[in-house]
């Protein structure tokens, strides 16, 4: 199937399923998987000192957040994001002109922040709609996004390059529960 994206360059149009079947019969694959599983039994065994789990933790939540506002084409180094995270909210420290950009670093490393939380006092939580709709309303309050209600899945067509998501609410929302009902079979 493909179709026209408004400015006239043909796009493909994917079907997504989220089927996904792992054949483990030959005996390598057995092997390394039991290997595998021998090997992270290790790696969770070895003590981390809280001082080096903090930074390490601080690290993911950095990199995260800069990928998470990427995505959208927001482009900060590792290091301006971490400025951003280094400082209290009320004090600019990208410049004139960068005011948004902040936010979104900001609101994305809060989105880390509160998945981390939420994660250690909820350790058996599903993902489910209204969580990603909080990760939403976080991820966007207090930013100028056309159209855009935070915690709410968006009702009209939008663009990201060259790519043209889903076009309609009910289509996004569809789809979410899709996701969700494929992530709840492959994690039982």
């Amino acid at each position: 199937m493909v179709s026209v994206h408004s400015l006239g360059v043909l796009l493909p149009s994917w079907s997504v399923h989220f089927d996904l079947t792992v054949r483990t019969e030959t005996p390598q694959i057995i092997r390394d998987l039991a290997r595998i599983h021998a090997l992270a039994g290790v790696i969770r065994g070895i003590p981390i000192p809280p001082n080096v789990q903090h930074r390490l933790d601080r690290l993911n939540i950095l990199r995260a957040a800069r990928g998470t506002i990427g995505i959208e084409g927001t482009e900060l180094s590792e290091e301006e994001v971490e400025l951003v995270m280094d400082s209290p909210a009320d004090q600019p420290v990208l410049g004139t002109g960068r005011e948004r950009e902040e936010k979104e670093a900001r609101n994305a490393a809060s989105v880390m922040e509160f998945i981390q939380q939420h994660v250690n006092t909820n350790p058996d939580a599903r993902l489910s709609e209204p969580l990603i709709r909080s990760f939403h309303r976080i991820l966007t309050e207090g930013i100028d996004y056309p159209r855009n209600i935070p915690g709410s899945y968006r009702s009209h067509a939008v663009t990201a390059g060259y790519y043209r998501p889903p076009d309609s609410g009910e289509k996004v929302r569809r789809l979410m529960a899709e996701v969700l009902e494929g992530l709840s079979h492959d994690l039982g």
